[in-house]
């Protein structure tokens, strides 16, 4: 056999092989990608949604035990730098804060390559 002829052969094999198993985007229409791009970017925020809503409740879980902290102490203490706990209440609650801010805007990072291909309204007639 000639050598051109098997390496054409193996070409084909391999490309063969590869859309096969679906790692090749030869045969989807652009349509079918746009929309498989859609849906990933669609479960991947609402992980990043799901991940910001847990970080907002334990900041309001990590508040709330601040302010009860205050709340209890308040009459005994006249200053809050004494009041016991309060100080790793707040840095506590500063460090959740900072975490559920990097959770809100990575979401956001998602939502802003997502919403581009949603429809911004019922009579949206614009083909996605």
């Amino acid at each position: 056999m000639d050598i051109k002829k098997l390496g054409l052969i193996s070409t084909i094999a391999m490309l063969s092989v590869t859309i096969s198993l679906g790692g090749c985007d030869l045969l989807k229409s652009q349509k079918e990608s746009k929309i498989e791009k859609i849906e990933r970017l669609k479960s991947t925020w609402d992980e990043k949604f799901r991940k910001s809503e847990e970080a907002q409740a334990k900041l309001k879980k990590s508040s709330k035990h601040k302010y009860e902290l205050l709340h209890k102490y308040k009459k005994e203490f006249e200053n809050n730098e004494f009041v016991p706990g309060l100080k790793e209440a707040a840095e506590e609650e500063w460090e959740i804060e900072k975490e559920a801010d990097k959770a809100y805007d990575e979401e956001n990072a998602v939502w802003n390559k997502l919403s581009p291909y949603l429809p911004r309204h019922e009579f949206d007639t614009r083909n996605y």
